[in-house]
């Protein structure tokens, strides 16, 4: 549904500033409609926009999964939100829908960056000073108080506390400025200039679970050998390792990681197949039935079964992935049944109109052969006396004679055609009631499939999107 921008001007009031509504820390999950957050009066006057934040949280306090709802009167589908995920969704959805529109004042009118509830009472157990470091920039990136080092981000680190090596695996925030306009589902990056990755405008350097994990393996992961790269070659992701180097000499290596290398490249393998398996899983239950992956999901599932870091959860996760393969073929089965079943109906749905249609055929024919059989019996009565005054009437006669020839052809070419809709429509009908004496069984058996698949969707759908 487009809105005339146009109308929508001069049916709105001025939008009412976010600098006239104090803005308040809100607890994570929350929801709401209008100031601070989200328009009102746009485009039209009325129309409210909502807004609703995740659970995960910046440094600097501001939600990161921040969603815009456009308003009642602008959603095409009754059934589905319209939502935005980002500025740069919000901004094509303006540009695209309402060119004319003051992009601006649109964002000027209310508030995008969400503060969250109790937030510095987090930082003080999981980050380091609040007193943000000197913005570097590199290759155009900035980075607030973390260096990134290479293509996959992992070089950012904090001091371990003396009372304990472990770290929390809060999420640290790397600001990319002039992204053109990339907008993807939240948690999911894509590559910029062939270094880092980011989401949105932002990119997150986080492990893979949010509990606390083992020490950090303080090497310069992103950074290539020299020796063995070509003679007078600098590796592309040098710079940064030159950039992070005042992070890397200032944090220690712990007595672990210098003992024990071969439980940091386990761990690093343990990282690798729980990436695997989370992008499998993000397929959904009903890719991975019908796609060959089922084996590598379940050899995965094996392996990361021998980590010993895993939570309750993940244990109780990797027990249903074992039970997909035989699940599959259950719903594959069912899902088969339910297209057997959606074609049975079809069929019925257009032998009912066949039928429909014959029938009104049939009584167009036996109408039209009605009147030809009057203008029969008329022009044979008008022959008759034709005949008594042939000798007055002989040229009238000859051009009566001529339409009762043409109006014979006619009977005969609708007699026709009605002894073949004779022909076929009973064979119709009776097609027909045998598919009605087999409706209730049909209807049945699509009625258990639906509820076999929806057990089995049911029963998986904490794997859609689950990661590891």
């Amino acid at each position: 549904m487009k809105t005339d921008v146009s109308k929508a001007g001069h049916d709105c009031r001025p939008l009412k500033r976010k600098s006239e509504v104090l803005t308040s820390p809100v607890p994570p999950g929350a929801s709401g409609k209008g100031l601070p957050y989200a328009p009102v009066d746009w485009p039209n006057v009325g129309d409210i926009w909502g807004w609703r934040v995740g659970t995960r949280v910046r440094v600097a306090g501001f939600y990161i999964d921040r969603f815009l709802y456009a308003p009642q009167r602008l959603q095409k589908k009754p059934t589905r939100k319209l939502k935005f995920q980002s500025k740069p969704s919000v901004l094509r959805y303006l540009k695209s829908q309402f060119p004319e529109a003051d992009i601006e004042e649109f964002f000027a009118s209310f508030t995008w960056d969400v503060p969250a509830e109790a937030h510095s009472s987090k930082l003080s157990k999981c980050s380091p000073s609040p007193q943000s470091r000197p913005l570097k920039k590199e290759s155009g990136k900035l980075v607030k108080g973390v260096e990134v080092s290479n293509k996959k981000q992992k070089a950012a680190v904090k001091k371990p506390s003396q009372k304990s090596a472990r770290r929390c695996g809060k999420e640290l925030m790397v600001d990319v400025p002039a992204v053109e306009e990339q907008t993807l589902a939240s948690g999911r990056t894509t590559k910029i200039s062939g270094r880092s990755q980011v989401s949105d405008s932002h990119a997150i350097v986080s492990p893979h679970d949010s509990a606390c994990h083992s020490p950090i393996d303080l090497k310069p992961q992103g950074l290539k050998s020299l020796d063995k790269s070509q003679p007078g070659l600098i590796p592309e992701d040098f710079d940064y390792f030159l950039n992070s180097l005042d992070e890397i000499l200032s944090l220690p290596i712990t007595r672990a990681e210098i003992s024990n290398p071969a439980a940091s490249s386990h761990k690093e393998g343990m990282t690798q197949i729980r990436s695997k398996l989370s992008s499998l899983l993000a397929m959904g239950f009903a890719s991975l039935a019908d796609s060959n992956k089922l084996t590598e999901l379940i050899a995965l599932a094996s392996k990361l079964k021998n980590d010993p870091t895993l939570s309750r959860r993940e244990i109780y996760m990797l027990k249903l992935i074992e039970e997909i393969p035989m699940a599959s073929n259950i719903f594959l089965e069912a899902k088969k049944l339910s297209g057997q079943a959606e074609k049975f109906f079809a069929d019925l749905d257009a032998n009912m109109a066949t039928v429909a249609s014959l029938r009104n055929e049939y009584s167009a024919a036996k109408q039209q052969l009605e009147i030809c059989q009057a203008d029969e019996a008329f022009a044979s009565l008008t022959l008759m006396e034709i005949d008594e005054q042939i000798a007055a009437l002989q040229s009238r006669r000859a051009e009566i004679t001529q339409n009762v020839k043409l109006t014979n052809k006619k009977i005969v070419q609708y007699s026709s055609s009605q002894k073949k809709v004779m022909e076929c429509l009973p064979k119709i009908v009776h097609d027909v009631q045998v598919a009605n004496s087999e409706k209730e069984e049909w209807e049945l058996r699509k009625k258990r499939s639906a509820e076999q698949e929806a057990e089995i969707l049911a029963k998986f759908a904490p794997l859609d999107g689950f990661s590891f």
